[in-house]
C-alpha cells in the first residue's frame, strides 16, 4: 500500500514493479463489478454509520446493489469474542462473497488471519484502511502529487495527529531496522552461529 515500500525494494535491489493502495484498488474493483451480479459486498469498519453511507454512494454510482451489508464495530472488538462471533455471523448471513475490512493496520490483517476460515461464503477479502471513510465522503485522501512523492502517510498524520502519531512515529520505526539488517545480512548471522552450534553438537 506504501510507496515508502517501493523506495524500500529498490534500496535492496529487488524492485516492486507498482505501488497501489487500497483506496485506489477498491473503487477500480466495485467499478469492474458493476455489471458482475455475483459479486457482493460487505463492508466492515469506519465510525457508526460512515460504512452505510459509503455503501449508498457506492451502489448509487454502480447502479446497483453490490454492497449488500455493513457493519461498524466497537472499539477494541478484536478482542471482544463475543463481538467476534457477531461479526463472522453477519458476514455469513449477507450473501456477501466478498468482504472490505478498513479498521486500520495491522489490526484489519490480524483480523483477517485469525478468522478468515470462519467466513465460509467469502472468497475475496481486502483490507483498505481508510478507504471506507474516503468513500463516504468523511475523509479526504492527500493530494496526488504527495501520494506520488510517498508522503500520503504525513497528510494522514497532520489530519489525524491524535489517532496516528503512534503508528507513524513510533511504531513504524523497527521497520526501517529489520531494512538495514536485510540490506547488510546483518540478521542471518545469530540463526547461522545456531545452525553452526547445532552441528557441531551433533
Amino acid at each position: 500500500d506504501s510507496k515508502i515500500l517501493m523506495y524500500a525494494s529498490y534500496f535492496l535491489k529487488s524492485p516492486v514493479e507498482e505501488k497501489v493502495s487500497g483506496s485506489d484498488f477498491f473503487p477500480a474493483f466495485y467499478q469492474y463489478h458493476k455489471d458482475n451480479d455475483d459479486i457482493k459486498i460487505f463492508l466492515l469498519g469506519a465510525a457508526e454509520g460512515v460504512a452505510e453511507k459509503a455503501q449508498n454512494i457506492i451502489n448509487q454510482k454502480v447502479g446497483r446493489e453490490i454492497i449488500v451489508a455493513t457493519y461498524s464495530p466497537p472499539f477494541g472488538f478484536e478482542k471482544d469474542k463475543q463481538e467476534c462471533r457477531k461479526i463472522i455471523n453477519l458476514v455469513n448471513n449477507s450473501h456477501a462473497n466478498v468482504l472490505g475490512i478498513g479498521v486500520g493496520a495491522p489490526k484489519q490483517e490480524k483480523w483477517i488471519y485469525k478468522h478468515k476460515d470462519r467466513l465460509h461464503k467469502i472468497k475475496i477479502i481486502l483490507a483498505i484502511g481508510a478507504t471506507i471513510d474516503f468513500e463516504a465522503g468523511e475523509k479526504k485522501r492527500s493530494p496526488n502529487w504527495m501520494s506520488n512523492l510517498g508522503v500520503e502517510w504525513l497528510h494522514r498524520l497532520l489530519t489525524e495527529p491524535r489517532r496516528l502519531w503512534r503508528r507513524y512515529l513510533l511504531e513504524g520505526v523497527p521497520f526501517f531496522w529489520l531494512i538495514l539488517n536485510q540490506k547488510f545480512n546483518l540478521y542471518k548471522e545469530p540463526f547461522q552461529k545456531n545452525n553452526l552450534t547445532r552441528i557441531r553438537k551433533n
